[in-house]
């Protein structure tokens, strides 16, 4: 049985559009719904693996109290559609940790890569996947993935739903041949589902925006860690945290 995806969405136009998608990418629908109460009549009844939500519906409740609703019949991954990413809002829908937050209008490749990252995740809880994480990663990128080696990551950095994947020098002739200048891997996934794949003994959370590669800095000063030719502002109260991962030499 394919996996099963439930569609919240007002407006015919793109929930057809998705609906189109996903059938065309092997996925079932577990059903379209455009109010509160279809959607969790839907979640009760039938078989939801994954829901693609809009966050703003033409009536109370709205998408995010109706993805909350939803957790509360199954724990399914909640992606979240808005055209909408006032900080008020994007804050409330991270009460209920989606798996990710697209903006309109968006690339039915995205969807689909979300989607698929999204099934990736629950599987790997399922199955208890221990702590140690393997030496390589699929990233989503443009419309495709690339494979990227946890040790060529120097540093993660967010930007809106998707992550700048900064890479060893190495890693990014690989990638970007005949680039000569750097160049970050725009990634289509959010930092916060990319984090639970990083190994905590090798990345440190630096701020709420950034992880790096320890064995990539090549330098601190002062308030400024430096990784080739990145550098990365380390907050204040973060500072202390850093050095005490680091093995440091005083002079006096």
């Amino acid at each position: 049985m394919p996996v099963q995806i439930l569609i919240v969405e007002d407006q015919p136009i793109t929930a057809t559009d998705l609906e189109e998608t996903l059938l065309n990418a092997g996925y079932g629908i577990s059903g379209i719904a455009r109010t509160y109460a279809e959607a969790t009549e839907i979640a009760r009844h039938k078989t939801v693996d994954v829901a693609l939500v809009d966050v703003h519906l033409a009536t109370a409740p709205d998408g995010i109290a109706t993805a909350r609703e939803l957790l509360r019949i199954r724990h399914i991954p909640i992606i979240y559609l808005t055209n909408n990413t006032d900080k008020k809002t994007v804050e409330r829908a991270k009460t209920t940790f989606p798996a990710a937050y697209l903006t309109k209008p968006f690339r039915s490749a995205d969807v689909l890569i979300q989607i698929e990252l999204a099934i990736q995740h629950v599987q790997r809880d399922q199955v208890g996947q221990p702590e140690a994480m393997p030496g390589e990663l699929m990233l989503p990128f443009k419309n495709g993935l690339v494979r990227v080696a946890l040790a060529d990551i120097c540093a993660l950095e967010a930007a809106g739903n998707y992550t700048n994947v900064y890479l060893t020098a190495s890693a990014q002739h690989r990638i970007f041949p005949g680039v000569s200048t750097e160049k970050s891997l725009l990634v289509t996934a959010n930092l916060g589902l990319l984090s639970p794949y990083l190994p905590p003994h090798t990345f440190h959370k630096l701020s709420r925006s950034a992880f790096i590669n320890l064995n990539c800095i090549e330098r601190i000063e002062q308030q400024l860690v430096y990784m080739g030719r990145q550098q990365f502002s380390i907050p204040e109260s973060g500072k202390r945290t850093l050095m005490a991962r680091l093995t440091v030499i005083r002079s006096r």
